[in-house]
Formats: C-alpha cells, sequence, structure tokens
C-alpha cells in the first residue's frame, strides 16, 4: 500500500501546487491545500484540504484512481469511480 500511496502522493503534490495560485480573493475556491496520500492499514489514506478529513480508499479504488491519473486526468478520486460505478 505505501508504494500505491507514495505514486498518489506525488500527483497530489503536483494538483497542489497547480491550484495554489487559485487561491487568492474572496471568492477564491481551494480544491488543494496541504494534499497527501499515505498508507493505512488496509486502505490508503487521501487529505485534498489538510484541515479536513482524510478519505480512505480500497487498493482497488486506489488503483483505479491512479490508472485514471496516469492516464492525465486531474481530479478527486470521486469522480473517477463514480464514473466507473455508474453514479453519474
Amino acid at each position: 500500500m505505501a508504494e500505491l500511496a507514495d505514486a498518489l502522493n506525488a500527483y497530489l503534490i503536483e494538483m497542489a501546487r497547480a491550484d495554489a495560485p487559485n487561491h487568492k480573493g474572496p471568492d477564491a475556491k481551494i480544491l488543494y491545500f496541504g494534499s497527501r496520500a499515505r498508507a493505512a492499514g488496509a486502505y490508503v489514506a487521501i487529505t485534498y484540504i489538510s484541515y479536513q478529513g482524510a478519505r480512505n480508499l480500497t487498493r482497488a479504488d486506489a488503483e483505479f484512481y491512479l490508472q485514471w491519473l496516469d492516464r492525465g486526468n486531474r481530479g478527486r478520486h470521486y469522480t473517477p469511480i463514480r464514473e466507473r460505478d455508474g453514479a453519474i
């Protein structure tokens, strides 16, 4: 799980860096701040905004999210997972 978390963490750091210029002004919406991924037992814990809670992904969901990111997509895990599961 650590290797999977490290790969996701690299993407989260990249997305936080890219999002940083958008954090200015009263109407700014912060999408990534202090983002990280870490192994958490049988899960990968993902934090998008450091002062909010982590989301725990199963190995299958974490691998699916990583594959989605590897294909050049950017965004939070629930977008591709909802699409895969037919929720949107």
